[in-house]
Order: C-alpha cells, then structure tokens, then sequence
C-alpha cells in the first residue's frame, strides 16, 4: 500500500487506534510524507486552499453552472433556459461510461531489434513513452506529483470543491486565469471525454461540468486506496512533461537521463512534475 496515504486510511490498516503505527517500518509520522519533500515540494508551486467540509456535488456543479452562466452572457455558449440540476442531469445522462478506464491503453514506442535480441536496429514512436507500474514508481515523486497537482487527492472525490469556487470567483472578478482541476479531472478529460468535446473551446462550460461529473463517477467506481493509484499510475503514464516526454518514466530519461525512476535523487524526483526548465536540469544533473 502506497504510504503517503492520509492518517484516516492507514488507521484500518497499521493503527494500534491510538494514534500510533504498528511499524511500517518505511520512517513516516502519524501517516504523513516526509517532511522536507513536502516542504520543498510546496514551496515549489502555489498552494491551494485547504479542502472543505464535504460540499455535495449537485451544489458544486450547480454553482460552476451558474459562473458559466454568467462568463458566458454576450458569448456563443447558448445555454437556452437549461438552469440548476436540470442541467446538470442532461450533462449527467450524456457522459461516457466509466468503465472505458479498463480499457486504456498507452502508446509506445515499436523497437526492431537483430535476431539476438540484444542490438537494436530501428525505433518508432509517435509519442516518447514507457509505461511503468505503480510499485516502480518512487514515494517521493508520488508525494511531489499530489503536491504540485492535486493536495487533496487521496481524500477527494475526483473534484476539489473549494479550488473550484475559488478559480471561479476569481475568474469572475478577473484576478487571473487559475487552475482547478485534480488529478482525476486532467486524466478523464485527456483519456475518458470525447476529443471534440475537449478541443471545442465554445463548449468549455460543458466540458467543465462534465469533467467534475465524470471525474467523482470514475473516483466512486474505482474507490478506496487501490482505487486511487490506479487513478494516480494511469495519470502519471498519460500526462505530457515537455521535450516530446509522455509519462513520467520518459520524463526522467528526457531530463535526467534515469531509465530507473528509483534511481532519480529527491531533487530530481521532486523537480520531475514541475517540468524543470533547461538550466535547472543542468543544475540537477551535477548533484546526481
């Protein structure tokens, strides 16, 4: 079981019930990621507000309509009198099905190699990729992975509803241009949603909504801790680092040049998320 899991998970797990470990062994406090990686991981990004009690979904998405709504007024997304929930059940009735993630796939480079198997001879690739395992992935990059993209990942359910209010708010009082998707949104909205409905930017507000919706179904289908490192290994496989890198392993070897990420040194391993710019690759490279 991935270690970085809140205390609340890891209390049915390895708790005695009072609060103490029954020896994991792995150097973690009260179930919580090294300290310094943490701290250094943060300080790195922009921190995102703490979660909130547990909002309902209908209120959230209810709400993002609205804003939408609103953003929208003078624009071309015609949302006719379609309002509230009778909206967001439409956008509900129109998603495609969850169970689609059983079925992915990642591309991957084709290697011709001599009839011993050992010299290679050519290599195709649309897209620079090596899918690895959750196990094969070290705890440090898990832990700077959720701290740069999605803090409340192990407790959400799929949507951050405070980060989304807040992008919102924000949006509408035109302070920026924030991000409010988590881990399991980028992921269904790259693999799970229909292309042309992510590359139409006339229908934002609908690939919005329908991202929240179909992140919380995936998240619901697939529940508890395995549930969400399937989520996280098929994220970390499928996102787009830069320099034609597609998953984290093909970053490692693009910026690092570690085929092994264990092998990749804390800094590097918390800079990989990040997609480091040139010199600080340089800089991260000398200390390996």
């Amino acid at each position: 079981m991935y270690r970085g899991q809140p205390a609340r998970n890891r209390l049915r797990n390895g708790s005695d019930g009072n609060g103490h470990d029954r020896g994991n062994g792995h150097g973690r406090r009260n179930g919580r990621a090294n300290p310094t990686v943490r701290r250094i991981a943060i300080a790195r990004v922009r921190a995102r507000p703490a979660p909130p009690n547990r909002l309902g979904l209908y209120a959230v998405a209810a709400v993002a309509a609205v804003v939408g709504i609103f953003g929208a007024i003078g624009g071309s997304i015609g949302l006719g009198t379609a309002t509230g929930l009778s909206f967001i059940a439409q956008m509900e009735s129109e998603l495609p099905p969850v169970s689609n993630f059983e079925q992915l796939d990642f591309a991957q480079p084709t290697v011709v190699y001599d009839r011993t198997g050992t010299v290679q001879l050519a290599r195709f690739q649309i897209e620079r990729r090596r899918v690895v395992a959750f196990e094969d992935i070290p705890k440090v990059l898990l832990d700077a992975t959720i701290a740069v993209e999605d803090q409340t990942f192990w407790d959400n359910e799929g949507y951050d509803p405070n980060a989304i209010l807040s992008a919102a708010l924000e949006s509408l009082a035109g302070e920026g241009d924030r991000g409010a998707s988590t881990i399991t949104q980028q992921l269904v909205r790259q693999r799970l949603l229909d292309p042309e409905l992510v590359n139409d930017p006339d229908r934002l507000l609908e690939r919005k909504i329908k991202e929240i919706l179909l992140a919380r179904n995936l998240t619901d289908a697939y529940p508890g801790d395995e549930g969400k490192q399937r989520i996280l290994t098929a994220y970390l496989n499928q996102i787009y680092y830069g320099h034609a890198a597609y998953g984290i392993a093909a970053a490692a070897e693009v910026y690092f040049g570690v085929s092994d990420l264990k092998l990749l040194t804390p800094a590097q391993a918390i800079a990989t998320p990040r997609r480091p710019p040139a010199r600080e690759i340089k800089r991260l490279s000398k200390r390996s």
